[in-house]
């Protein structure tokens, strides 16, 4: 048997399907409606600028695009009428921290984590979450998120519009990862990985102050964005002062300006350090640095079991032996899935954002206990407990919108604009849970069902 066969049979056996009957790609098997206007009647619209809903609003969809809004709209017979009574409807949402790869396999304790490129499996999930547009977070794989990227702009396979993050940098000696200490080595970097077709730059934590200004330097010189994982090695005033756009993790990347973060013996409480809370929070707030927060996991986490079953059998057999609820590590160890700390962050955030800085959001879903799709509904879900849900919704997509600066195009319902929309069973407005109920995403004005995207992804996360 040649041995492509053998390659495969075995892949087709691991997923449990015959040869040949791995799910398509192609947009048009996930559709829930044909092609064509539709007009969505009676339905409640939130707008995503975080003004209040619209009651018994209809929208004219034609062409991709909201031709119009208003009340008892009147259209032709070549219109597909679907009748949203008790439903909400949302702009598509726009996260800000995504990958498209997902951990190789569940173990304990690492010191590197490899990746498997997850390009067909994860965009359906997070299409089916009602993400129409995601910027991902770094890559080991940007070739791979590149060309899927053509491929869904061309209409060859189903997602959201992707905003690329380039490769990983990080200090000299950092190993499997690019590394930078100099500005020029800085500079050098971003050049290869714009052409490569990245519109954001991931730096990690051990990457040294000069390195840091030759990125930020040609990303800004070239119209690309800079986002950082620090750490204890570079701090976030520092960052913010040299030009970071993005502080990826929020506070959690602070450790070496709020360093008690690091005693898990003392826990760290934000009203013990107001003053050095206050001092970081008007640094990035006078430099206009965006924190994304990703409160993936937790307590507001969703492990029903059809959320479960879209894990590989082995890693759905390693999720069931960790303990959830009592708030341990993954078994991949990450320590930004430790809980004991969550709600200390989700009040540093609330201070920020009430000091006038800019939070945005995302999943981060590429480690055991975090399951993409669902995850981002978790995000949204833990924010609720600090944040109005009209304020989660503008953050999640008109904000997200704005700082892509796609705000012409999409993040809001309004007249002119893509026709990227959630369609909610309930009222998440008022009660975050409800984004839950995702029953129909129209992306550019095509009608995807939520249950088709996910059944594709059925045990294939961490194998894909």
């Amino acid at each position: 048997m040649p041995i492509r066969t053998t390659l495969a049979a075995l892949a087709a056996a691991a997923w449990g399907t015959a040869v040949g009957q791995s799910p398509t790609n192609a947009p048009a098997d996930y559709l829930a409606h044909p092609d064509g206007a539709f007009l969505l009647e009676n339905a409640r619209v939130v707008d995503g600028t975080g003004s209040p809903a619209t009651e018994g609003s209809d929208i004219l969809i034609r062409n991709g695009v909201i031709e119009t809004i208003g009340p008892d709209l009147s259209v032709g017979e070549d219109v597909t009428r679907l009748d949203l009574t008790g439903h909400t409807i949302l702009p598509g949402l726009v996260h800000m921290h995504e990958h498209i790869a997902y951990m190789s396999s569940p173990f304990r304790g690492y010191d590197f984590i490899l990746l498997d490129p997850h390009p067909f499996s994860m965009p359906k999930l997070f299409l089916a979450a009602g993400l129409t547009t995601i910027r991902t977070a770094g890559t080991d794989a940007l070739a791979i998120d590149a060309g899927l990227k053509r491929m869904i702009d061309a209409g060859q396979a189903v997602g959201p519009r992707i905003f690329l993050t380039s490769g990983y940098v990080d200090g000299p000696d950092v190993p499997l990862i690019a590394n930078a200490a100099t500005e020029r080595e800085g500079r050098d970097f971003v050049r290869t990985q714009l052409a490569l077709g990245a519109t954001s730059i991931k730096i990690y934590s051990a990457l040294p102050p000069p390195a840091l200004r030759g990125i930020v330097r040609q990303a800004h010189r070239s119209g690309a964005h800079v986002a950082g994982d620090l750490g204890a090695g570079l701090s976030c005033a520092e960052a913010a002062e040299i030009g970071i756009d993005t502080i990826e993790h929020a506070f959690n990347s602070c450790k070496k300006d709020l360093p008690s973060r690091l005693d898990r013996e003392n826990p760290f409480r934000m009203e013990e350090h107001l003053e050095a809370v206050d001092a970081l929070i008007a640094v990035l707030v006078e430099s206009g640095t965006v924190l994304v927060t990703t409160p993936s996991g937790g307590r507001r986490a969703d492990y029903s079991e059809s959320s479960l079953e879209l894990l590989a059998p082995h890693m759905r057999e390693a999720i069931e032996r960790i303990d959830l609820a009592g708030g341990q590590r993954s078994e991949s160890g990450n320590p930004l899935y430790v809980l004991t700390q969550k709600d200390e962050a989700r009040k540093l955030e609330k201070r920020f954002v009430d000091a006038g800085g800019r939070l945005l959001m995302g999943a981060d879903a590429m480690y055991l206990p975090i399951i993409p799709g669902t995850a981002n509904h978790d995000v949204m879900i833990e924010l609720a407990d600090h944040h109005a849900p009209l304020d989660i919704i503008r953050m999640a997509t008109s904000d997200a919108a704005q700082f892509l600066g796609v705000e012409d195009e999409t993040g809001r319902v309004a007249e002119g604009l893509a026709a990227d929309l959630v369609i909610i069973n309930g009222r998440p407005d008022q009660d975050m849970n409800d984004i839950r109920n995702v029953t129909l995403v129209f992306r550019e004005g095509r009608a995807f069902d939520p249950e088709k995207l996910r059944a594709a992804a059925v045990g294939r996360i961490g194998l894909d």
